[in-house]
């Protein structure tokens, strides 16, 4: 049932979103937000802390607003395009910072580091706009009811998989490559809208019908063909009667 057409689609889909979405790098500045702003010149425990807190408090208004008021309005692809490409523009910023200023060792943060921080927020800002919840949601929506548990156990299978390789593999990369983190991170997520916009079909608003539908499912084919002939067949009986009921009347005239 899994490797039919329409129901693998699916969970393909459903799988490399979760992918994206982790390679995406919230999590790991969510794990290492401290080393993180240390890493854009942020010196002084307290005050990474202080802007840890900030980050959190961000992230936590920006969700709220974004699947409460926001993702049935826009849908599903256009708010991960939209919030990845706030992402994309953020690491890509950062990155550069780190790379040309090295702010780590002049321990001098500069305007050019704080434009920096207020791009991590905003950062924080498209991913609760896009992938903070979207994901979830799609692949609670696109599978089958026969096949609904094993498609979302399968994508959050993956999503803890990789959260698993982020969390164990960010110390080292803040460490031995610096600013290329966040132009890892930062390539994956530009990489992720193309492959929204060319593969990710919209959801928003269908049945489950639908679904089976839009993703080539043969059973909804047949089904669809099965109503066009059923129908067919009662127009042209319908037709048929007509035609006899108008023959009658012109033979008793």
């Amino acid at each position: 049932m899994v490797c039919r057409k329409g129901n693998w689609n699916r969970l393909v889909i459903g799988n490399v979103m979760m992918i994206f979405m982790q390679m995406a790098g919230s999590n790991a500045i969510n794990y290492f937000s401290p080393k993180i702003f240390k890493s854009i010149g942020l010196g002084g425990g307290s005050t990474s802390l202080y802007a840890t807190g900030i980050y959190g408090i961000i992230r936590l208004v920006a969700v709220l607003i974004a699947m409460y008021f926001v993702v049935d309005k826009f849908g599903r692809t256009k708010m991960l395009m939209s919030g990845s490409a706030v992402m994309a523009v953020g690491l890509w910023f950062v990155g550069s910072y780190v790379k040309v200023a090295n702010p780590e060792e002049s321990n001098n943060i500069g305007p050019a580091g704080y434009v920096a921080i207020a791009m991590l927020y905003i950062y924080a800002v498209g991913f609760c706009f896009s992938y903070a919840g979207i994901p979830w949601i799609y692949c609670s929506e696109i599978f089958p009811m026969n096949l609904r548990s094993i498609g979302v156990g399968s994508c959050t299978a993956t999503h803890w998989l990789l959260n698993f390789v982020i969390a164990r593999s960010v110390p080292y990369m803040i460490t031995d490559i610096g600013y290329g983190t966040y132009f890892v991170f930062a390539s994956f997520i530009t990489v992720g809208i193309v492959w929204i916009y060319f593969f990710v079909p919209e959801t928003k608003g269908l049945t489950l019908e639908d679904m089976d539908i839009l993703f080539g499912s043969p059973q909804a084919t047949s089904d669809v063909e099965l109503g066009i002939a059923a129908d067919s067949e009662k127009r042209k009986h319908e037709i048929d009667s007509t035609h006899v009921e108008i023959s009658g009347a012109s033979t008793t005239d």
